[in-house]
């Protein structure tokens, strides 16, 4: 059921009130008139309230889609690691095999799951 406003409550309010004192009901007619008193008060009450402020829509889509840039940055850096990743432990295990030195290490994994949620949140 849609809520009304307050003034639309107190105008519902004092057409009670004056039904009931055309039928002769003076405690409905004064209870519905207090009603009504009390509803005004209430819209008075809200309309001295400051407004909500409406979110810049564009400002949130720009923040949002900056997440997602630097989600899918990250995304494409980490899938570019485990390649690299790949061909060192291949190399790795041929020098191994053939008894030659090892590779140069390959540079550290780029963020990991905590990364991801840290950009997701804005954090990054």
């Amino acid at each position: 059921m849609p809520t009304q406003h307050p003034r639309e409550e107190a105008q519902a309010a004092l057409e009670q009130a004056k039904r009931a004192a055309r039928r002769g009901d003076s405690r409905a007619a004064e209870r519905w008139s207090k009603t009504a008193e009390r509803m005004a008060a209430a819209a008075e009450k809200l309309g001295a309230l400051p407004q909500a402020e409406e979110e810049d829509e564009e400002a949130l889509r720009e923040e949002i889609l900056a997440r997602m840039r630097k989600l899918a940055g990250a995304h494409e850096d980490l899938r570019a690691w485990r390649q690299e990743d790949a061909i060192y432990h291949a190399l790795k295990a041929q020098a191994e095999a053939h008894n030659l030195p090892a590779p140069a290490p390959i540079r550290p994994c780029p963020g990991g799951e905590d990364f991801l949620m840290k950009i997701a949140s804005g954090a990054l």
